[in-house]
């Protein structure tokens, strides 16, 4: 069997990263899981959300611009796990993915994130009942029903 070449192998690690939906579990990991940065300046709005432990630093990363010419915008998503970048990806197409035992702790995390963003959505829901029969309450009060 012939030697693969690097664009074949880089093809494979491509869809690889995208099997595993290691883009996405970044974005859900850093946003539900991490703290929330926001900055404007120049017209530009800036939104961070960085996860941090003792091993793992995520961050979900974006930038939108409005000037007279319209709207610009970009995005990053980074993974560094003991202070080594092992995924990486850009709006403007740049990307890099190390698979490794790094995933399996990650995927915990991806876990963790999706119990965590379920019970806030619960309860927002629970929220949303409560004022909704607390407005329904104050509405019969108020015509006497």
């Amino acid at each position: 069997m012939a030697k693969k070449t690097l664009a074949e192998q880089i093809a494979e690690q491509k869809k690889e990263m995208e099997d595993k939906n290691i883009n996405g579990k970044t974005a859900h990991i850093a946003t539900v899981l991490g703290n929330k940065t926001e900055s404007r300046k120049d017209g530009c709005e800036t939104v961070v959300w960085r996860f941090e432990n003792k091993r793992f630093w995520i961050e979900n990363y974006s930038i939108e611009c409005s000037g007279s010419d319209g709207t610009m915008g970009g995005f990053h998503r980074e993974v560094k796990y003991n202070g080594i970048r092992v995924f990486y990806m850009a709006g403007g197409g740049e990307e890099s993915f190390i698979p490794g035992e790094w995933e399996k702790e990650f995927n915990g995390l991806y876990l963790k994130a999706q119990k965590r963003y379920k019970e806030i959505e619960e309860a927002k829901s629970k929220l949303a009942e409560w004022r909704k029969e607390e407005q329904e309450r104050k509405e019969r009060i108020k015509w006497g029903l």
